[in-house]
């Protein structure tokens, strides 16, 4: 239902966490990405083992797996090919947990005949909306960024960061405009790119939305091993699930 009142966060401050936070955190989505003619999966659920703290331990499985994981440096973009149980630690860096440092371990069990492994990971994460959600008559905006290392990649650190914006334009039907940003420290070319996306959004809850975007890219000159041309043009449908604090 339309808010009553337009959220100032949209114009002023970020709206405010909910209180407390969710000890639980649900990240999966369902995508198929043009440029590869793949049809890709990933999945996170964490769930925090204690209730607060400046520290908190989690228990966490990652599930990625895609139909073309024989791609060049595909895994490395989208997906893992693997389920991965972990444990690991974060420690929240604001009252309503926007942005944390974190460190765990799990084990890869590969999926497509990818090899099964002891992993690591750890780095920093950022996620905060502006707004409400997207059921709402009102503009909202969101903002990803992390950055980290992975043993299963030997040892490359990576980051992602992505914003997009998205308003009602009618019924359920949203405008919704983004850009991306990734690099790497091994200059793997595909971990190199900056992105800008435009299409439309339909939410079928509070927490599932459907998205048709159209992409523009380019490979950035640092990556190593840049296709001729650089630039490259896509289009992703995606539906996501995306539930927690």
């Amino acid at each position: 239902m339309p808010n009553a009142t337009p959220p100032p966060a949209i114009y002023d401050s970020p709206s405010p966490s909910p209180a407390p936070p969710s000890r639980t955190e649900i990240d999966a989505a369902l995508q198929y990405e043009s440029q590869y003619a793949d049809v890709i999966l990933s999945a996170s659920v964490r769930y925090d083992l204690t209730p607060g703290g400046a520290v908190l331990p989690y228990a966490r499985i990652i599930v990625g797996d895609d139909t073309r994981s024989t791609v060049p440096d595909l895994g490395q973009v989208y997906n893992e090919d693997a389920i991965v149980p972990a444990f690991g630690l974060r420690a929240p860096l604001d009252k309503s947990q926007y942005s944390e440092l974190f460190a765990q371990g799990g084990y890869s069990f590969g999926l497509r005949g990818q090899r099964s492994f002891w992993e690591t990971r750890w780095g920093f994460d950022y996620t905060r909306d502006y707004g409400t959600s997207f059921l709402s008559a009102f503009p909202h905006a969101e903002v990803n960024a992390g950055i980290t290392s992975y043993s299963r990649f030997g040892g490359n650190t990576i980051s992602y960061n992505n914003a997009t914006y998205d308003a009602r334009l009618a019924g359920p039907l949203r405008l919704m405009v983004g850009a991306a940003l990734s690099f790497d420290t091994h200059r793997d070319f595909a971990n190199n790119s900056a992105e800008a996306d435009a299409g439309f959004m339909v939410p079928l809850s509070p927490d599932l939305d459907f998205t048709v975007v159209g992409v523009e890219g380019a490979f950035l000159s640092r990556g190593a091993g840049v296709p001729i041309p650089p630039s490259y043009s896509s289009y992703r449908v995606m539906l996501v699930e995306s539930k927690g604090p």
